[in-house]
């Protein structure tokens, strides 16, 4: 049972003759069934590593319009390079297809490209069918690397994160103040979660012509209801008028 700051800590002694490969664990609210979630952890033998793989992303996340350059290299525990290994990078739900293929060069070095045009496309479809602000989407990727003269292979696992915005901003309703005034708390950060020092607008969607309220209006049905900056911290609040007959957009 977590603690009222959402931590439990669990014990599990991994048996000798445990079944090797992926278990998942999962939480999830009482009484609410589709409050819950799901992780997974890998049990495999160790073995030594003859060398180690490293992989360097240019960017911590990429936008439309960007793909993403993976500077990959590795090193024998000895401290020498490893020259001319075979590079392979796929995803982690599909190893049968490679994202980018390749060798090392005589530095132990490989550029490897990765078309993102596809993930930013499902992510654009996504957003377009529910009307709704699609984050991120993040990709479980993994990189094997073989020896080419011991033929021994080692990999290395990192996550791979596109979104279509570079800010994200979270909205948290407060109290009703004196009168009908209301208290709202925005939240900033960039798509790899580092706190955005931000100012915006706040704008209310007003009905159209029939009554009725859009879901995406245009600008003759909007109407300013306040602006905001957050800190350095990617915090900030600010204070509505009275918006009844409005919708918060």
């Amino acid at each position: 049972m977590t603690s009222k700051f959402g931590v439990a800590f669990a014990d599990w002694v991994v048996p000798e003759k445990v079944r090797l490969g992926d278990y998942s664990i999962e939480a999830k609210v009482d009484d609410h069934f589709s409050a819950k979630s799901r992780s997974s952890i890998r049990i495999s033998r160790y073995e030594l590593p003859a060398f180690t793989v490293k992989v360097a992303p240019d960017r911590p996340y990429y936008l439309p319009g960007q793909d993403a350059t993976l500077e990959i290299s590795a090193d024998y525990l000895f401290g020498k390079c490893v020259e001319h290994g075979k590079v392979r990078v796929t995803e982690e739900w599909n190893k049968s297809g490679a994202l980018a293929e390749g060798e090392l060069d005589a530095s132990g070095k490989f550029s490897a490209h990765i078309d993102l045009k596809q993930k930013i496309a499902y992510l654009q479809s996504i957003q377009k069918q529910t009307l709704q602000p699609v984050r991120f989407n993040d990709s479980s990727v993994a990189v094997f690397l073989t020896d080419a003269s011991t033929g021994r292979t080692e990999q290395r696992r990192f996550t791979l994160r596109v979104s279509l915005q570079p800010i994200h901003l979270y909205v948290a309703q407060g109290p009703l103040r004196s009168g009908s005034e209301r208290s709202v708390y925005i939240t900033s950060s960039y798509a790899d979660g580092r706190p955005a020092s931000v100012d915006g607008l706040i704008e209310a969607a007003t009905p159209n012509e029939a009554g009725k309220f859009e879901r995406s209006p245009d600008a003759a049905h909007r109407t300013p209801a306040g602006t905001f900056h957050t800190n350095r911290y990617g915090v900030g609040r600010v204070i509505l008028p009275d918006v009844r007959g409005y919708q918060d957009r």
